[in-house]
């Protein structure tokens, strides 16, 4: 059985006493911090990542196999999107300014050349990214976590590749987002995000591409929410009419029911008038009669 200690001081000098055990034959692994078992996998057996936290601090454990021998690591992981990392750069960017203050006129002129040069190169980064992710990024699915009235924390949605979790921020901060394909954002929701195999903290979510999971929850919802304000249909009849909606006019469609009594004042592109038009379509009308009548 192979046994690695280490100890993590943490930033108010806090003693943590990581220990690993793990089996070379069995492959059996057992991570505890203190007298608290943290993580549990078996059969691992070649390299591995895990993560995990202490108290507010992102740790990384990583397993590499050289023939018949096991090397083990631990760090700390201080770039990834934490509450804790983001008091970080908040007090980094309050010693930068206090610096730049105290360097004076000449330093500013040479902080605002490199702020462009670095904003250049920033851009030319993320073009070749972009291109990367489009050609050659791997797929899979990355759900989302929004903020609430009761939680300081910037929105983000998550993903795992090979047991680690990533995770990036969601541009809109507000807590209430309609997405392009026309439904509102919620915690959970489900969607494709590309990364590069090689970093995948590399990526991009496409809010356009709904899992099939998503697209049923979409169903549900706008299904939910056109009996709730028309408690007279029946709930067979709710879901036969998304089911046509979406048949003739994909996630629109859906869109349109959901918002079928929003004003177009408040949601210009679905709304009470965009529900109109998809109720007198011939070949939805068509659909609906064949299909849902019996409801």
């Amino acid at each position: 059985m192979n046994r690695f200690n280490w100890t993590y001081l943490d930033d108010r000098d806090g003693q943590h006493q990581v220990g690993l055990m793990h089996g070379p034959e069995s492959g059996h692994l057992l991570v505890y911090c203190n007298s608290k078992i943290v993580l549990i996998d078996f059969r691992v057996l070649t390299d591995a990542e895990y993560s995990f936290f202490i108290n507010e601090e992102l740790c990384e454990l990583s397993i590499e196999r050289r023939g018949r021998q096991f090397l083990y690591g631990f760090e700390i992981n201080k770039k990834a999107d934490t509450p804790l990392n983001r008091e970080r750069k908040k007090r980094n960017k309050k010693d930068l300014l206090k610096s730049l203050v105290f360097l004076g006129s000449l330093l500013l002129v040479v902080s605002i050349f490199i702020s462009g040069l670095f904003s250049w190169n920033n851009y030319q980064a993320k073009n070749s990214i972009d291109q990367q992710l489009i050609f050659s990024g791997l797929e899979t699915k990355a759900k989302v976590l929004l903020a609430t009235e009761s939680e300081d924390q910037t929105p983000t949605y998550f993903f795992t590749v090979n047991g680690k979790a990533y995770q990036d921020k969601i541009l809109q901060d507000s807590e209430y987002i309609i997405l392009e394909n026309g439904m509102p954002l919620e915690t959970g929701d489900e969607f494709v995000v590309k990364y590069l195999s090689y970093n995948p903290n590399m990526n991009q979510i496409y809010y356009e591409r709904p899992t099939d999971n998503q697209l049923q929850t979409y169903k549900a919802r706008a299904a939910q929410r056109f009996q709730m304000k028309n408690p007279g249909s029946t709930p067979e009849y709710c879901s036969c009419l998304i089911e046509t909606a979406y048949k003739v006019n994909g996630l629109d469609g859906i869109a349109d029911v959901y918002f079928f009594d929003t004003n177009i004042s408040d949601n210009s592109k679905h709304n009470s008038q965009t529900y109109q038009k998809l109720i007198e379509n011939l070949e939805f009308k068509t659909q609906l009669n064949k299909n849902c009548s019996s409801y």
